[in-house]
Formats: C-alpha cells, sequence, structure tokens
C-alpha cells in the first residue's frame, strides 16, 4: 500500500482548553497518511499524476489555525475533509492530531481517525477504529517486592491506546475524554501500591474500562527498572468483557481512592502442625559474640526452638550507625511448635531478660538480636511481626548466613525468586553499609585458653583477608619428607622457628598418615603429641598460637584438645573414627574434613574416579552431612581437597588448575579450604626433584596457584620460604577491602 504522508506538521489553534482549563491556543502536531497509487508518477516522473504535499500542509494549516474547534477528534474530522476535498475518488487518509501541551502529566494527547472518500454506512465494518491516545502519562506508585521498591515511590511510565467504535457520524464522546480518564488513573493508581507490573497495567485497564471504554490497549514501563535500559514493561489489551460486572462497579462507585496494598498480604499459618520450620538472624557486637552465640543456642533450645542447623558466622562493619564494634551474625535454623506470636515473645524475652539487652538507638550495640526471617512458608503483617523480615533482601549480612542454611531453590515467599538471587543482586557497597564483602570467623571452642586469637578469621567468598599459614609439625619417625627430624626434647625450638618465619598455626601430628605407611598404636600416638602440645603451650612465645592436631583418632583428638590443641585436622574426614565428630561437637573446635579414599594400604589402588572434581565435592559434601548430624555446626568446618591422598599425578593437577571450580560445587560451597600439597611426590615427579625437602619451588608455585584460586589457608613444611609465597600471591591476587 502506497502512501504519501507529511509527518508532525506544526500548527497552531484553539481546541477546548489548555492543562490548566484556559481556552488559549495551544500548538498541535498533524500528521498525514493519504493512500495513493504511485506506480505511474514513479515510473513517469510527471508532476501532474502527483500528490502535492506542499500544498495539503499549506491549505490544512491555513484552514486550521483561521478556525476554532472544541475537541481534537473535531480537528481530526475536519483536516480529514481538506484533504480528501483534494484527492480523487477511491482514496482515503489517515490523520494523527496530536496535542503536545494538553495534560500536565503526560507528554501528549492524540487521535487518530481513517477515513475515505465517500465514506457511508455501508462501509463503516471496513473502517478501523478511532484511536484515542494519552502518550507517556508519567505516574509515582509503589510497584515491585524488594526493600528499597517499597519505600520510595517510583516514576512509571503509561501508554494509554482507547478504540472507540466508528458511527455514522463520529464525534466528541466524553466517554473517551482523555483528560477525564488521565485524572481517574492517576488518582486510583497513584493510592494503590503494586508488587508487579502486570497487576498495575491490568488496573490501569480496568479503571479505563470502567468509565465506559470499550477496549484498551496499556503499555506500562518502569523507567529505573534495569540499569543499563530505557526501561522494562508490559503491553496487555483488554475489554469490558474481561471484566466483570462487579470489578468494574467497585471501580466506577469509588467514593475514596484505595488504600495501598499490604506488601504482606496475610497467609494463614497451620498452627495444628506439631513442628515448624523457622530461620532466625542473630546478630552480636557486645561483650564476648562468640559466646553470645552459643549462649543464644542453648537459651533456644530451653523454651522449646531448636537449632539443627547454623550459618557459618560472618563479620560485617555495622549498619546505618557506624560508631561502633563490627558485628557478628549468622542464621539459625530451627524446629519449634511455638506459634509466631510465641516464637516473638521467646526471642525478646532471650534479647532482653538473659542478655540484658538496653536499645538506646535503632541500630546501635546489642549483645544479641535475634529476628524471625521465614516461619514455614508464612505471611504475616501485624504491627508487631512481618514475616518474612521486611528488611532482609536489602542486608548481605542476613543474605549471606540464610543462603547457607536454605536450599538453592527455596524461593522468597512474595518475590517467588530464590534466595541466593537476590543475594547477587546486592551491591558490594553502600551509603549506608561501608562494605558487604563480609570475612568469616572459625571460632575456638569455648575452652581454649588463647587470649589474643578468639578463632581463625577466612574470606572464602571475596578473599579479602590474607593466607593463613599452617606449619607441619610432624613427631612421626616415618613421615615422608622429615619423619625423626622433630622429637618432644627439640619441638619447643622448632615450634619458636616455624612462628618467626610466618607460621600461624602449628599442626602437630603423631601418626603417618602417607600411603603404604604403618599407623602406630593409639598409646604411641597420645605418647608422642600429648607431652608435645603441653610444651608448646606452656611456652610463654607459643601460648597464643594456635595448635591443630593431625589424628584420624577420637581418643587422640580428645586428649590433644585437653592438653591445649585448638582444632582437628582429620586427613580421613571421620571415615576411620566417626566418633571424632562427637569429639568436634563436644569441644566445638575447628575441624579440618580431609578428601581420602581407604586407608593408608589401600589408597592409592582407590585412585579411580571419572570426574574427580565432582566425586570429591560428593565425598566431601556427604561428610560433612555425616559431621552436622553428629552435632558439629557449619562455622567449625575446614575443607580440604587431600592432594596425595588417593589421587595420581593428572588428578592432582586436574583439582589445581580447577581448585575454583572445585570450591563452588554443589554442598562445598562457602566453606573455608586448607590446601596441603608440601613437598608431595607429584612434585617430585614433575620437575625430576627426588629429595622431598628440596621440592621447594615446586610447592610454591602449587600454593600461587591454588592461593589465586580461593584456598584460605595453606599447610607447610618450610615455612619460611612459603610465608614469602603467600604474601606474594596475597598482594597479586587477594581482593582488599
Amino acid at each position: 500500500m502506497d502512501f504519501v504522508f507529511v509527518r508532525d506538521l506544526a500548527v497552531k489553534t484553539i481546541t477546548g482548553v489548555d492543562a490548566w482549563k484556559r481556552p488559549q491556543s495551544q500548538p498541535l502536531l498533524i500528521s498525514i497518511f493519504i493512500n495513493a497509487n504511485i506506480k505511474d508518477v514513479g515510473r513517469t516522473d510527471h508532476l501532474s499524476k502527483s500528490l502535492n504535499y506542499d500544498v495539503i500542509s499549506r491549505n490544512v494549516s491555513q484552514y486550521i489555525e483561521t478556525r476554532r474547534y472544541q475537541s481534537l477528534e473535531h480537528i481530526a474530522e475536519s483536516v480529514a475533509k481538506k484533504v480528501l476535498s483534494q484527492c480523487s475518488d477511491g482514496h482515503w487518509t489517515r490523520i494523527h492530531v496530536k496535542k503536545p501541551r494538553s495534560l500536565l502529566r503526560a507528554d501528549s494527547s492524540e487521535i487518530v481517525i481513517a477515513r475515505r472518500r465517500g465514506r457511508s454506512e455501508q462501509f463503516l465494518k471496513h473502517d478501523t477504529p478511532d484511536l484515542v491516545r494519552i502518550n507517556k502519562l508519567n505516574l509515582v506508585t509503589i510497584i515491585g517486592v524488594n526493600h528499597i521498591e517499597r519505600l520510595y515511590r517510583q516514576n512509571v511510565e503509561i501508554d494509554i491506546t482507547m478504540f472507540k467504535p466508528l458511527t455514522a457520524d463520529s464525534t466528541y464522546d466524553e466517554r473517551y475524554d482523555y483528560r477525564m480518564i488521565a485524572e481517574r488513573v492517576c488518582e486510583f493508581v497513584e493510592a494503590s501500591a503494586y508488587k508487579t507490573i502486570e497487576s498495575f497495567a491490568q488496573s490501569v485497564a480496568q479503571v479505563v474500562c470502567s468509565l465506559g471504554v470499550e477496549k484498551v490497549k496499556v503499555s506500562a514501563a518502569k523507567p529505573s527498572a534495569l540499569t543499563f535500559a530505557e526501561g522494562a514493561g508490559v503491553e496487555l489489551t483488554r475489554t469490558v468483557s474481561d471484566f466483570s460486572a462487579q470489578e468494574l462497579e467497585a471501580v466506577r462507585t469509588l467514593n475514596k481512592t484505595p488504600e495501598p496494598e499490604s506488601l504482606f498480604p496475610p497467609t494463614a499459618v497451620d498452627l495444628t502442625k506439631d513442628c515448624h520450620r523457622v530461620y532466625l538472624a542473630f546478630g552480636t557486637n557486645v561483650g564476648e559474640p562468640i559466646a553470645n552465640v552459643r549462649q543464644a543456642i542453648r537459651e533456644l533450645a530451653s523454651r522449646g526452638v531448636e537449632v539443627f542447623a547454623t550459618s557459618n558466622i560472618y563479620i560485617s562493619e555495622p549498619m546505618y550507625v557506624q560508631d561502633q564494634e563490627r558485628f557478628h551474625n549468622g542464621v539459625f535454623a530451627c524446629n519449634t511448635s511455638l506459634s509466631p506470636q510465641n516464637l516473638l515473645k521467646v526471642i525478646k524475652e532471650i534479647e532482653y531478660q538473659q542478655f540484658g539487652r538496653v536499645k538506646v538507638i535503632d541500630n546501635g550495640p546489642r549483645p544479641m538480636d535475634l529476628d524471625i526471617l521465614l516461619y514455614d512458608d508464612a505471611v504475616m503483617n501485624t504491627p508487631e511481626l512481618n514475616i518474612p523480615h521486611i528488611d532482609m533482601l536489602n542486608r548481605a549480612f542476613v543474605l549471606q548466613p540464610l543462603v547457607d542454611v536454605v536450599s538453592p531453590e527455596l524461593l522468597h515467599p512474595l518475590t517467588a525468586e530464590p534466595f541466593v538471587n537476590h543475594l547477587e543482586q546486592l551491591p558490594k557497597s553502600s551509603l549506608n553499609q561501608s562494605s558487604s564483602a563480609m570475612s568469616q570467623i572459625i571460632p575456638f571452642g569455648p575452652t581454649s585458653n588463647l587470649v589474643s586469637s578468639k578463632g581463625l578469621v577466612v574470606d572464602p567468598i571475596n578473599h579479602s583477608e590474607p593466607t593463613i599459614v599452617m606449619a607441619i609439625v610432624n613427631l612421626t619417625p616415618d613421615s615422608f619428607s622429615d619423619g625423626g627430624t622433630v622429637t618432644v626434647e627439640n619441638i619447643v625450638s622448632k615450634c619458636l622457628e616455624h612462628v618467626k618465619n610466618g607460621a600461624h598455626i602449628l599442626d602437630v601430628g603423631g601418626l603417618s598418615t602417607r600411603p603404604n605407611s604403618q599407623p602406630c598404636s593409639s598409646e604411641e600416638e597420645l605418647n608422642r603429641v600429648v607431652p608435645a602440645i603441653q610444651a608448646i603451650r606452656a611456652h610463654p612465645e607459643l601460648a597464643n598460637i594456635p595448635i591443630s592436631i593431625d589424628t584420624y583418632r577420637s581418643e587422640v583428638a580428645a586428649a590433644a584438645l585437653d592438653a591445649g590443641a585448638n582444632i582437628i585436622n582429620d586427613v580421613f574426614s571421620g571415615r576411620m573414627d566417626e566418633n571424632i565428630f562427637a569429639v568436634a561437637a563436644r569441644y566445638e573446635a575447628p575441624l579440618v574434613l580431609g578428601h581420602a579414599r581407604g586407608t593408608q594400604e589401600t589408597m592409592n589402588s582407590l585412585a579411580k574416579y571419572d570426574n574427580v572434581l565432582g566425586e570429591v565435592s560428593c565425598e566431601l559434601a556427604e561428610r560433612i552431612e555425616v559431621a552436622m548430624k553428629a552435632g558439629v555446626k557449619r562455622w567449625q568446618i575446614i575443607l580440604d581437597p587431600g592432594l596425595g591422598f588417593a589421587k595420581n599425578q593428572e588428578q592432582n593437577l586436574e583439582i589445581i588448575r580447577n581448585f575454583s571450580d572445585l570450591r563452588h560445587c554443589p554442598g562445598v560451597e562457602g566453606y573455608p579450604w586448607l590446601v596441603g600439597p608440601s613437598r608431595k611426590r607429584f612434585i617430585g615427579t614433575i620437575t625430576g626433584v627426588d629429595e622431598a625437602k628440596d621440592r621447594v619451588m615446586g610447592t610454591a608455585t602449587v600454593l600461587t596457584s591454588m592461593i589465586a584460586n580461593g584456598a584460605d589457608i595453606v599447610r607447610v613444611h618450610d615455612t619460611k620460604a612459603m610465608a614469602e609465597t603467600a604474601k606474594m600471591a596475597d598482594a597479586i591476587y587477594r581482593l582488599k577491602p
């Protein structure tokens, strides 16, 4: 179909009243599209066969500007008649009349009509309906589910197109008065609140149809929805028949604007259930935070709230009120028979009576703060209690620990989006919180006698903490690289040297776990490690150095902790003696779970994997589950990929190359990792260095790679060289806050 057109011809005339209700001349933009057969003129280039758009536009301008009009419809009809009078039979025209200054809150109003020469009743069924448009009506309302979206009204742009049925004499119809419709839409929408743009657009269509419009198209967009797009939204078309008579009447007869819809439309809580799944957030920065957390678990248990799982403990900068100590934050996963209201009473009793909390200012210091995040899948909104917690989606120090303990598939009850997605959307920093890049603390047990250290501080998520160096202190005569060099008599001097050279932890072992080694008896292992740990702990310069006991025997682990050790390092992760989990739970000591298969005698024969990363992560995740069922807290656990244990050279290299991928495998993500490649045989094989003690450069290379890919603790023999390696790798790869 061929057209000759004039687009946005600027004229001015009086057409009804302006946006301030004054009968003054106003600018108009008129677009004219004339259907014409231009094949002949296209071939011949003869002027006689051409429609002269200059003449048409000049005549239209003169005609419009010398008259007064009551409506845009009147102007459109006049322009159509004027244009068709200059055309031969068979032509038809489409006229757009746009009034840019007609509404205070919209870019323009517009009428679009299509007319043919000799139009009569018989042609109506072939003609398109007239269109009445409101372009870019700007409203401000609550729309969305995120925390910020509920606090601040935001701009929404609406295009409204009304389909006006044709009649023999198509003139102004008050049902299609764009000014009246715009005012009613603004009045209704801005007094409401929405969670979705779909519901918002539907409401606009319902309001328009309630005013007598038979069919309407609504396009609604949020200009600020996406950072890198001009807007996002929906477009829908509705007719009167899409709404019930009751729905239309409710809008039409509304004497006052509706109250804003609650963010939390309530759902029923099934109080007949014996057990409810609850997630509680905790925060503390007064007194001894770790002791406060442990006491909170005991207080909850004594009141019928069982904490069956915990997140890691995160250290974060204070939010809002900056002049206070850093917070220790986390989440408890609980079972309880208490109702939401009674649970709220319990946690407030714990805060104010057991911990003596005194609330001086909002978001200020507190010995313990407990908040209900989720209660089953319930939604509640009362003056005392909102569930889900109204601020949780805006706080990384709540979402990060919550993600630790919930299923990745668990959806927020209102947003229907996984919590991990909400966490990913949070900025790393904001005006209210200096950093969302939180560190974790792996606390030592309550019986630990260390004064200057309450635990190991790591950051397995953002890597903002320096690498921790663990020095190997072997008391075994048959250790593969340094057997017999350390004894009870010289252990103190050896440990002083390690600390001087940069060690942060001393890992004491009295039982060789190398492949094909023969294990000594428990009595012999105890005789080696207990006096050594006592000697280390008794020396003033070593009194505050954390000690790890390298053993897979539960009785040795318990005796070592009694003697002054702080950490259990089990390369077999409880496979050789599952009672070690009960010891770790009882002492609340950090626990390293190493990956291995079989025993010292059989592990080499079990180095068979279809997918080494997937199988190592799955087997470690299984050991984590067993440990937690035995009472070990998530914040106690450190993972070790077990380089050299039931793995051949290529499998070790596969883990080293892809260590970052291993750390993010399901079931093991978010935990701190210890790696121990020091002097391992595969390094000697690759480098051609036979003597284990000479494999320093190969070890340093592996450590650099693994630190770059997220290792938090490195277990080494050559402390000085490896501490320097770790410092250099940190300077290159670690993200500083």
